[in-house]
């Protein structure tokens, strides 16, 4: 059985590790393309590589039976899991929506992130280590709702913005690579995050899912790097 939660353990360490590298890779962006919705990007996959590394320490200890350890890190994963929900809204508000107010937008995502962390205080968190790859993490249904409301609309603008740069021809083209890219992780992170958080995935399944994540992640990567590409050399 350590093989197979070791396995989870490792990918979810790649995710978190390119997670981190889009961060980095932000700072090198040719300066031609930056746009101020990057660093909100930027700061949404740090919030991915912290979320995933202590995912990673949570099924080890989870499946060596220190529960205590866990469910402290899960505990803390949460908090930055909601936080990260706050920041992506930004994130689109910024990219596909620059003329909704950011205030309103603040304050719901501010509103719902702390129904969230109540609803973790009020309604604890159940590990299940009884997984042959992951430690099954229970959240009540009262912080699976708040947390769904708040997933929905974003993951609903990662699909617009994914149909709006296929149909966006006209712009620059290392701008329609990014928004194609980047929206395609979003989406793909938007389906089996939800499925992690939710518990709705068990057993293999998390593996699976976790898998397509880092496919995510690297599409993340991908579409931050595409933007360092220096100007043309004009003689």
């Amino acid at each position: 059985m350590l093989v197979g939660i070791l396995f989870s353990v490792l990918v979810s360490i790649a995710i978190g590790s390119f997670s981190v590298m889009v961060f980095l890779a932000r700072y090198r962006i040719n300066p031609r393309h930056e746009r101020k919705e990057f660093l909100s990007y930027a700061l949404f996959w740090y919030m991915m590589g912290v979320v995933w590394y202590l995912l990673a320490g949570a099924d080890f200890f989870g499946y060596i039976e220190r529960k205590d350890l866990a469910t402290v890190i899960i505990y803390i994963m949460q908090f930055f899991v909601g936080f990260s929900l706050v920041v992506v809204a930004q994130y689109f508000r910024q990219a596909l929506f620059p003329n909704l107010s950011a205030t309103l937008i603040h304050v719901l995502y501010g509103l719902g992130y702390t129904a969230f962390l109540v609803s973790l205080v009020l309604f604890p968190i159940d590990i299940r280590p009884d997984s042959f790859f992951a430690s099954q993490i229970i959240t009540s249904d009262t912080t699976t709702f708040i947390f769904t409301m708040l997933f929905i609309p974003l993951f609903a603008a990662s699909i617009y913005g994914l149909f709006k740069a296929f149909r966006a021809h006209e712009v620059d083209p290392l701008a329609r690579r990014f928004a194609l890219l980047a929206n395609s992780s979003f989406v793909l992170l938007g389906i089996t995050g939800f499925l992690d958080e939710t518990g709705v995935v068990t057993d293999w399944y998390v593996t699976v899912s976790r898998l397509i994540t880092l496919i995510s992640a690297i599409l993340a990567y991908f579409a931050i790097i595409a933007l360092q590409e220096p100007d043309e050399l004009v003689i």
